[in-house]
């Protein structure tokens, strides 16, 4: 194990080796990269990770961005929460990676509005049934508008990290 002053790998290899301490009996036993149980528990535990997709948001822009898009809504009776969903989602956008490359969330908030506005005629006018298709409107919008950064790129020796599993 490094020494707690260096940092971990983002992406530690399979053989790192899992320890359990449970703090009740004191007793600590660890499980080797070459036991049956241990390949287990890391290919477990790696399970699901993906070395494409990144995401390096921290919770205090999380915080302060949720608390404008939040402000926004309550302030205006929810009538500029198109505007709250485009903070949240380029926020979203700026944070996420896919394969180094930044994303960027191109929406704005009075093209929202609009849709909104007739997506509410049309809940109306159906009696809420059209309201089942409001979601994955939203969602589709969101998709198709947002692109990869063009002013931005990764690093030139930039290479996809080793799969958590990969032997």
């Amino acid at each position: 194990m490094p020494s707690p002053a260096r940092r971990q790998p983002h992406y530690p290899g399979p053989y790192r080796q899992a320890s359990f301490a449970p703090q009740s009996c004191g007793v600590r036993a660890t499980l080797s990269r070459s036991s049956p149980i241990g390949r287990f528990v890391q290919s477990w535990a790696a399970a699901g990770r993906s070395r494409s997709f990144t995401f390096d948001g921290g919770a205090a822009t999380f915080i302060g961005t949720g608390l404008v898009a939040f402000l926004v809504t309550v302030l205006t009776l929810s009538i500029c929460s198109p505007y709250a969903v485009v903070v949240r989602q380029r926020w979203r956008a700026k944070h996420t990676y896919i394969n180094g490359h930044r994303l960027v969330f191109l929406g704005g908030g009075l093209q929202l509005f609009g849709l909104w506005v007739k997506w509410f005629l049309l809940i109306i006018v159906t009696l809420g049934v059209y309201s089942l298709w409001v979601v994955p409107r939203v969602q589709k919008w969101i998709v198709e508008n947002t692109d990869f950064d063009p002013e931005w790129a990764p690093a030139p020796d930039y290479q996809l990290p080793a799969h958590p599993t990969a032997r």
